[in-house]
């Protein structure tokens, strides 16, 4: 005979379980946790149980009560009915004698056929039309407002005057549900001791068991209509259900059900399933993350009734394909998926992706000509630039100062008259040229001297909190100064404009560079910016277009029946939290280093008048 093997995995993590001889337990490699290995046998053997349980209730679980579903019709009632079939699509309809069935509301076929009436249970109830044929074409217009990608053609031949009123077959399935829900759910807790920083998660078996009632769970009975069109007009004023007269069929059709109770009654057992399990997960808070490990459901005491519910329906064809429109004709809400023109889709595309493209580049890269007008910010008295170099810097300078509300200045010079040192020189030029933006003169200066090859590179104002002390001495040491040593002036002028712009952007965000700055942070920045102008534009219009293409669709299945819960009827019976155990990890928070940090104390130093700068030999 052989043997049951029973593989056990971890309760926490789910990985296997192996037998260690020196603990005497079960042990877990992932997670480190042990078991006795009593408790791991009385916890599979009550799975399996459970298992077994869940089977059994599955294989019988709903006894739907489908004798008081429906009634006969009276000799009296028969002989005012009419039938129709349609010869493309099947479907069947009826009426009274004062109404013609002239083309069918599910295909748009023309021609419907005569037919016997028989064989269709009298309903139980009717909702009546509440709205008219004139709300429904409205409602249908405005269906179609504001889709872009709408074809023109569909909107013009479309033959929206043939909307029709059909009252849909639908059968309605009360119950009553008992529920038991397990989860596995854990909570974290992080705490920090000195350099460590230490997360504490605790795991807890949770169950939820309650029971609900579900009144009048709706599922349509014909296989015409698609399912996810009459989900998508839900709900339905029961409070308007009335019981079934063939005195509110004068004008319209009513669609004969090809798809009889016990055929339904899956998709009714799986609403209601989703929604019991959705009430007892709806009252399990305060976890991190919820993990479910059983769900069973008894449903029983099912009763069944028939209706007719009120459908205004539109069928017709583009494109070689058809297109159904339903309107809910109580309370007005249409549904109904519409075509995509693949032309204007794309030419919409390429619209937002160019004015996305221009909006971008003139927010980064346009000069204010005016503000530029005003004032050199590259001022080039020594003739290191060509013009179209000077040109060029010129309009770059500008931008950055307007954008950022500080001066960002190139100053050249043949000699300094003086021995002032080109620091004060700096600072000579920068008040008698008025450079400085604001009141508070915010500015950055490079400023040289050709004749001993002196440099300065000063700051005030806003330009002494972007370009800190360690900032101004990177960009000098990194950017500008091997450049200028190799007499490439363009090359460095263009580099320090780079480096400014990043330095003010990252002061902008509240983090100027500085002393702990990672100095990878700047290829970033310049990475992200290329990474911006190249794919923002078509980010943007995949977006744009992704949400107008999803309004062309709105018909979905639902899977939940929660609207159908009676009111007061749910009941919780169990609620236990049960706390299983708890790990720590633990993390070595490395502290901040840097280089060069130990010549620096963090942000920039100033002299009496609000100054700073830094100046050499290049």
């Amino acid at each position: 005979m052989t043997a049951q093997v029973t593989n056990y995995k971890c309760p926490a993590c789910t990985g296997p379980l192996h037998f260690a001889g020196g603990s005497g337990k079960l042990e877990c490699e992932f997670c480190g946790a042990s078991y006795d290995v009593a408790e791991m046998e009385a916890l599979y053997a009550g799975k399996e149980a459970a298992a077994a349980e869940a089977a059994a209730v599955t294989e019988g679980k709903t006894e739907w009560e489908y004798s008081s579903a429906g009634s006969d019709w009276s000799a009296e009632e028969l002989s005012h009915m009419r039938a129709y079939k349609c010869p493309s699509c099947s479907a069947e309809l009826v009426c009274d004698d004062t109404t013609a069935a002239t083309s069918c509301p599910y295909c748009g076929n023309q021609t419907v056929i005569p037919g016997q009436f028989t064989g269709m249970l009298k309903p139980d109830y009717v909702i009546p039309f509440k709205l008219d044929k004139d709300a429904a074409i409205a409602a249908l217009k405005k269906h179609y407002t504001g889709k872009k990608f709408l074809p023109k053609t569909f909107r013009s031949d479309n033959h929206i005057a043939e909307i029709k009123g059909v009252y849909v077959p639908f059968w309605l399935f009360d119950a009553h549900a008992d529920a038991d829900l397990v989860m596995r759910g854990t909570k974290a807790h992080t705490r920090r001791s000195g350099d460590v920083e230490i997360t504490t998660t605790e795991h807890y078996r949770i169950r939820r068991q309650g029971d609900m009632s579900f009144e009048k769970t709706p599922v349509d009975g014909s296989t015409k209509m698609p399912d996810a069109l009459m989900d998508a007009i839900e709900p339905f004023d029961y409070t308007a259900l009335t019981p079934f007269s063939s005195a509110y069929l004068p004008g319209f059709l009513a669609d004969k059900y090809d798809v009889d109770a016990d055929a339904c009654r899956e998709r009714a057992n799986k609403r209601i399933t989703k929604s019991a399990e959705d009430a007892l997960e709806n009252t399990i808070t305060g976890y991190r993350s919820l993990m479910p490990e059983r769900f069973n459901v008894q449903i029983k005491n099912g009763d069944v009734k028939y209706a007719l519910l009120p459908v205004w329906t539109l069928a017709t064809k583009w494109g070689g394909k058809d297109f159904l429109f339903a309107m809910n004709g109580q309370s007005g809400k249409l549904i109904g998926d519409l075509p995509v023109d693949k032309h204007l889709y794309w030419s919409w595309f390429v619209r937002i992706a160019l004015i996305a493209a221009v909006v971008l580049a003139a927010l980064l890269f346009l000069t204010p000509m005016a503000f530029a007008a005003d004032l050199d910010l590259v001022y080039d008295e020594a003739g290191l630039l060509t013009t179209a170099e000077w040109s060029e810097l010129e309009e770059r300078a500008a931008a950055i100062s307007e954008e950022y509300a500080c001066d960002v200045v190139v100053v050249t010079v043949d000699r300094m008259t003086d021995d002032d040192g080109a620091y004060d020189w700096a600072w000579f030029v920068f008040d008698n040229y008025n450079y400085g933006f604001g009141e508070d003169k915010s500015g950055v200066m490079l400023f040289l001297s050709m004749e001993k090859r002196d440099y300065a590179l000063v700051a005030q104002g806003y330009g002494n909190t972007a370009f800190t002390d360690y900032g101004k001495d990177e960009m000098l040491d990194e950017h500008i100064l091997p450049l200028l040593g190799e007499d490439k002036y363009y090359e460095a002028f263009s580099a320090y404009l780079d480096q400014s712009e990043i330095y003010l952007r990252m002061a902008r965000s509240g983090a100027p560079f500085d002393v702990d700055t990672d100095p990878s942070l700047l290829l970033g920045i310049l990475i992200i910016k290329l990474a911006a102008i190249i794919l923002l534009p078509f980010l943007t219009a995949i977006i744009v277009c992704s949400v107008w293409k999803s309004k062309h669709k709105s018909a979905v299945v639902k899977r939940e029946a929660s609207r159908y819960i009676a009111d007061g009827s749910f009941r919780l019976a169990v609620a236990d939290d049960i706390f299983l155990y708890k790990n720590e990890t633990r993390r070595v928070i490395e502290p901040k280093t840097s280089s060069s940090s130990s010549s620096y104390s963090g942000g920039t130093t100033t002299d009496s008048r609000g100054r700073s700068g830094r100046s050499g030999k290049f």
